[in-house]
């Protein structure tokens, strides 16, 4: 039982390391692919993705799946997170004392087995009013009519 615990802590360290690497750099999002013996872990950065660690496939299997299981929306669909399954849920994490929503969707890929999992980075400290986007007065009050 010890044992397990250790291994999934240690899953969730390199989860929380990824969005922290991801952070850094400013990225909009995450991709992860997982194929053959190989997970490579990719972050948008401006447009570009760029690449910003590499694990296992089983390392990355053992690591989408503690985090999926641990702190996917309790709204999910699916408890338990499976590479042969399309999964979309919302996950929080808190990264160095600032909230964050990722939107997480995993989708199988070929060959069997294989997994794609993109993660949008949301920083839940950033508000703009509509007003700080540029819209105009008449769109303005267009949307708000239409978002109540």
């Amino acid at each position: 039982m010890l044992l397990f615990l250790f291994l999934k802590n240690r899953q969730l360290f390199h989860f929380n390391q990824i969005l922290e690497k991801a952070i850094v750099l400013n990225s909009s999002d995450i991709h992860i692919t997982a194929t053959g013996q190989t997970a490579v872990v990719k972050a948008r950065v401006h447009g570009d993705l760029t690449e910003i660690d590499r694990y296992t496939y089983s390392d990355m299997l053992r690591l989408i799946s503690s985090a999926y299981n641990q702190f996917a929306s309790v709204n999910s669909k699916d408890q338990s997170y499976s590479p042969h399954k399309t999964h979309e849920t919302g996950i929080q994490r808190t990264i160095k004392n600032k909230p964050y929503q990722l939107r997480f969707i995993s989708k199988p890929i070929y060959p069997a087995g294989s997994f794609d999992v993109t993660m949008r980075l949301i920083d839940e400290t950033i508000s703009l009013r509509l007003d700080e986007l540029g819209y105009s007065d008449d769109q303005i009050e267009i949307l708000t009519k239409a978002m109540s």
